[in-house]
């Protein structure tokens, strides 16, 4: 007894008997419809005929089923479209608020049957069969008047179109096995897991990139491009993004000074320390104890604390000077402000002019330690008076023990920064890199940050050019994750609207950020204490005050736009702040698209497999474009689930005992057998993906098998590129 079970379900990949049959059907339809017409008994003939046609009928939807799935392993063309096809889509109320991720299909556990299935024969055997329809698909049945009135040109062109299918990277009958696909979105709120791209050199991460940055202008959400290489095809189709939908489109490349912004990376803070922080992780440490890293760290921080008390904004080429030429000038004056701030300008300002009239000369040494020496006297008083005690400063302090420093152990232990420093601040990369206020900003309207940007709704584009200089490209690749990491603190810890911020005021102190968190809840508790007056007024119950504070809360975050920082070659930038904006992202609004070529790469980066899957823990989607990396491939495959995988066996047998016939035999049996723990996806699929297609992992654990388009101004561009 067989088993009871549907054929097509475990034979999709055997002949089309079911096309012969219905060939023959067609073949008995017509020949006994034909022979009623001359016969002398029609109306058998008629029967004979009308039961063909029902038998062709009962065969034809099982040999149209099987055509077409085995025709849909051709594949589909290199996918393209427009900007205006996307901007309809886009633009549909159905999928509003939703993120586009192409054209695919939600992968099953029938789809890992059937391409298990298909990879149990010849895979040679299935590409000559690809290559030899897909011309057929592809081209002639798309050119049938072309091959009707001219079959020499025809000819040719089928030659051309069999020629580049064969050149296709890939095995096309991946995607195939979905034989239908569509436009595959993901709801908005899934993008604040951030997203993982995995992909080799020219598999399609670029394009991939294309679309989401697309995706980002159109909804008027700020965009930061940071990439390594410097790709010139993605620079253009962001700034084409940017024009389409009226935003503005920032460059900035260390290689073409002329056309880029200039922008203080180490400006954007709510503590003094964190350029110090910033620009001590720029240091190889060989541990978070390193004596060189943390003297350094100290000394920076030391400076900038003397900056902010001057009211100076911290600089890259500022730190560099003091650093070199010391901080003898940055002494006295930060001892003047702290004396005027004490005593008062008129009477610190007296002070000042008593202490350099006893001096032999005007000499900086001089007012220097005659400065120090007057803070010791009155912070070192013999009774320490509560008068004295108050006195005291710690950044004065601070800066005392610096400028005091034995200077060759000093020029010993910077001995690593200063080489980084002088990279960032030479020649027109300093002029970038630490801009001036009143010399760029306000003439030029080039010097911005990255809160202005934010406020601004801009796409930047920050291209690094590590292939020149990969040390310097790595260095202002990490700055710019520390700045856009300090940007997402703020936003996560004080909650500040982006239309609060004013880009005229451009102090940089602790005070700034903090005076607008802090008028900001000043006017969110108005707000909700006249909404609770006119609550008790009405009559209204506790309950309904409690919707009312929500919604003032809910105000602040809904007026928190977000932000898009899309990472190329990220292994070349990743940095404690990085790791920062991953964890803080889904409350400040920062959403990541990190991309890279391999599970290896972060895994060097970080120093071990364990760090980097940490990291890459935060990281809640994962889209992987061909990869023949196995590490990366095993990676993948344990983000995935696994199922499990029937399989039917069919054997026959015979026995023959003697010459008789009535001793001869057989048998034939079928046996089903299941197969457990299979992975979901193959993990040798990946690297054999083609190019623009792609395996993801959603957050939700959503299995999609897609393919991304290459997105052209017009369609003619498709054509003759």
């Amino acid at each position: 007894m067989g088993l009871n079970y549907d054929p097509n379900e475990f034979d999709t990949w055997r002949p089309n008997y079911e096309a012969s049959q219905a060939f023959v059907c067609v073949c008995g339809t017509v020949g006994f419809l034909i022979a009623g017409l001359v016969s002398t008994v029609p109306g058998i003939m008629y029967f004979v005929s009308v039961f063909f046609a029902a038998w062709f009928l009962m065969l034809f939807p099982k040999a149209y089923a099987r055509w077409k799935a085995t025709r849909s392993l051709i594949g589909g063309e290199v996918p393209w479209i427009d900007y205006a096809s996307v901007i309809k889509i886009l633009s549909n109320p159905v999928h509003r608020g939703q993120i586009w991720l192409g054209r695919g299909f939600v992968w099953t556990a029938k789809h890992t049957r059937l391409i298990s299935e298909l990879l149990k024969r010849d895979l040679a055997e299935t590409q000559k069969t690809i290559e030899g329809w897909a011309p057929v698909r592809k081209y002639i049945m798309g050119h049938l008047a072309l091959c009707v009135l001219m079959p020499w040109k025809a000819v040719a062109n089928y030659r051309e179109t069999r020629k580049l299918i064969s050149e296709q990277i890939g095995m096309p009958f991946i995607h195939g096995v979905g034989i239908h696909d569509e436009d595959k979105f993901q709801k908005m709120g899934h993008a604040e897991g951030h997203y993982l791209i995995f992909g080799t050199t020219g598999s399609g991460k670029t394009r991939c990139f294309d679309s989401f940055v697309m995706q980002c202008a159109f909804r008027g959400e700020a965009t930061f491009i940071l990439d390594p290489k410097g790709d010139k095809d993605l620079r253009d189709k962001a700034m084409y993004a940017a024009k389409l939908f009226d935003r503005p489109f920032v460059y900035f490349h260390p290689a073409d000074p002329e056309k880029s912004i200039r922008i203080n990376l180490i400006g954007n803070w709510t503590r003094p320390t964190e350029p110090a922080s910033r620009i001590a992780g720029l240091l190889a440490a060989d541990s978070e104890s390193d004596p060189f890293t943390g003297f350094a760290w100290q000394a920076i921080n030391t400076i900038c604390q003397a900056l902010v008390y001057t009211y100076h904004a911290p600089t890259l080429r500022n730190l560099r000077h003091f650093l070199e030429a010391g901080v003898e000038g940055l002494v006295i004056e930060t001892m003047e402000a702290y004396l005027r701030l004490k005593f008062g300008d008129d009477e610190g300002a007296k002070v000042i002019k008593r202490l350099y009239a006893n001096l032999k000369s005007q000499a900086t040494v001089l007012k220097a330690k005659a400065l120090i020496q007057y803070y010791r006297d009155r912070c070192n008083t013999t009774d320490q008076t509560e008068t004295a005690k108050k006195f005291a400063d710690n950044t004065i302090d601070g800066l005392i023990v610096l400028y005091e420093h034995d200077a060759e152990h000093f020029s010993k232990m910077i001995t690593s920064l200063l080489p980084i420093m002088s990279m960032l601040t030479s020649n027109h990369l300093g002029d970038m890199l630490s801009p001036s206020e009143e010399g760029v900003w306000r003439k030029k309207l080039s010097f911005t940050d990255t809160r202005a940007l934010i406020a601004k709704q801009a796409i930047v584009y920050v291209g690094l050019d590590v292939l020149s200089d990969k040390k310097v490209g790595s260095a202002i690749g990490s700055l710019f994750l520390a700045d856009l990491a300090a940007v997402a603190g703020a936003r996560y810890d004080f909650e500040v609207p982006d239309a609060v911020y004013d880009e005229k005021d451009r102090t940089k102190t602790q005070a700034t950020v903090t005076e607008i968190a802090q008028r900001d809840a000043e006017e969110a508790e108005r707000r909700a204490n006249a909404s609770r007056t006119e609550a008790v007024k009405n009559g209204v119950h506790d309950f309904l005050e409690s919707l009312i504070l929500a919604s003032d809360e809910e105000k602040v975050q809904k007026d928190l736009r977000p932000v898009n920082v899309f990472v190329d070659e990220a292994a070349e930038v990743v940095n404690s702040p990085f790791i920062q904006i991953l964890n803080k992202g889904r409350g400040a609004k920062m959403r990541l698209y990190v991309a890279t070529q391999t599970y290896a790469d972060f895994v060097a980066r970080m120093g071990n497999k364990p760090n980097a899957d940490q990291m890459m823990a935060n990281l809640n989607n994962i889209i992987c474009l061909r990869c023949p990396d196995p590490d990366t491939q095993d990676f993948i495959s344990r983000r995935m689930y696994t199922t499990s995988v029937k399989k039917l066996t069919r054997s026959q047998s015979s026995t023959i005992a003697g010459d008789s016939p009535a001793n001869r035999g057989g048998s034939i049996s079928e046996r089903l057998d299941e197969t457990t723990d299979v992975p979901i996806f193959a993990p040798s699929l990946i690297g054999m993906l083609p190019n623009l297609e792609y395996i993801a992992i959603l957050s939700g654990g959503n299995i999609i098998k897609g393919r991304y388009y290459i997105i052209l101004k017009d369609k003619s561009e498709y054509r003759h590129g």
